[in-house]
């Protein structure tokens, strides 16, 4: 046989190897490629979507922050806490509590957020010691104290904030020997801001 029959034979083969291999398999393979195809087009609209969403929540957010002062309190953070991204929810959370002219609305709200585990400890930290900060002149010194406890008993960078805060609950109380204490340690915090260490050595040296 010349040379070019037996390259055609083999020409043949692969031919009849490709459709026997086509006929097997090309549904597959065409179930496969459409699959791609789909889960692409899907992800791009999704992708698109969050976008748009995170867009939104971003203009609702700033159109509150740019209310003049005279109007701040009819800023409306509502859909943001309800349907907002984490970041959103908790921002607008915040804001939210810091607005509202009804303690208890705030402390809930904030009471709220500080029990919600899906938040960054920092987050629920913050927001529970601002709910005790909203109610500290109208609560009693000891249901400060055991609300302060699990934030004055944790090392965190909101630590020392809380103690000072029991420091003063313990003033309330007119356990002023205990307040000297707390307010020693909060001057010797290592996280303790310059300026809260000064405030409780200011503190020491007028109630002592």
């Amino acid at each position: 046989m010349s040379d070019d029959l037996i390259e055609e034979i083999k020409e043949d083969i692969r031919n009849d190897q490709l459709v026997a291999f086509w006929n097997e398999y090309g549904n597959i393979i065409i179930g496969a490629i459409i699959g791609i195809v789909l889960m692409t087009v899907g992800y791009l609209f999704w992708h698109s979507h969050q976008e748009q969403k995170l867009l939104d929540q971003t203009l609702v957010y700033e159109k509150n922050l740019e209310l003049d002062p005279s109007k701040a309190e009819k800023a409306d953070y509502s859909s943001l806490i309800k349907d907002g991204s984490m970041g959103y929810q908790i921002l607008g959370s915040f804001e939210q509590a810091r607005l509202s002219s009804s303690t208890k609305e705030a402390e809930d709200l904030l009471k709220s957020m500080a029990n919600n585990t899906s938040y960054d400890s920092f987050y629920r930290e913050t927001a529970a010691l601002q709910a005790i900060m909203r109610k500290f002149d109208s609560t009693n010194g000891a249901v400060l104290l055991e609300d302060l406890d699990p934030l004055v008993n944790k090392t965190s960078p909101l630590q020392a904030a809380a103690l000072e805060l029991q420091a003063f609950a313990y003033l309330k109380l007119r356990q002023t020997k205990k307040a000297s204490e707390v307010f020693i340690s909060v001057a010797k915090h290592p996280q303790a801001p310059q300026s809260m260490r000064v405030r409780a050595q200011a503190m020491l040296e007028t109630i002592n």
